[in-house]
């Protein structure tokens, strides 16, 4: 007995969500069929034709693994961290990309943060210490 397995996938459906999932100010995300043809992509335009078999990211997933690679340049000669998962029922994969740029600018924000935060505690700690020796000072001697 031969089976078939057919699904309908709404691509326009995928692509509405792909390009409304936030992925920086520069990251992309895309999925690809099992011989690493895009199949959807946040600059879908632009790479409607593009196989991508060849990118790090791209093996990795379609041998079926899972995780990070760092620092690789991506379609767009750009260099990136991507992430990626496979789609054991299809066969395909889901890649989601970060420049460098982005990345380094978001950690950057984040240490201004913390060092604000720190500045505004020993700020406090002063203070702090400062109103308690004044509030000391008035207290009569008995």
């Amino acid at each position: 007995m031969v089976g078939v397995l057919s699904a309908e996938i709404d691509f326009e459906r995928m692509m509405f969500s792909i390009k409304n999932i936030d992925v920086g100010k520069n990251g992309s995300l895309f999925v690809v069929s099992s011989n690493g043809r895009v199949i959807a992509h946040t600059y879908m335009e632009q790479l409607s034709d593009l196989n991508l078999s060849k990118s790090p990211v791209v093996e990795a997933v379609l041998n079926g693994k899972r995780g990070v690679i760092k620092g690789y340049t991506d379609e767009l000669g750009r260099q990136v961290v991507g992430s990626y998962v496979p789609i054991w029922e299809l066969g395909w994969g889901i890649v989601i990309q970060r420049t460098l740029t982005d990345i380094g600018t978001e950690v950057e924000q984040v240490r201004n943060t913390i060092f604000m935060a720190l500045i505004i505690s020993v700020l406090s700690a002063i203070l702090v210490g400062w109103l308690m020796s004044i509030k000391k000072r008035y207290y009569p001697l008995e």
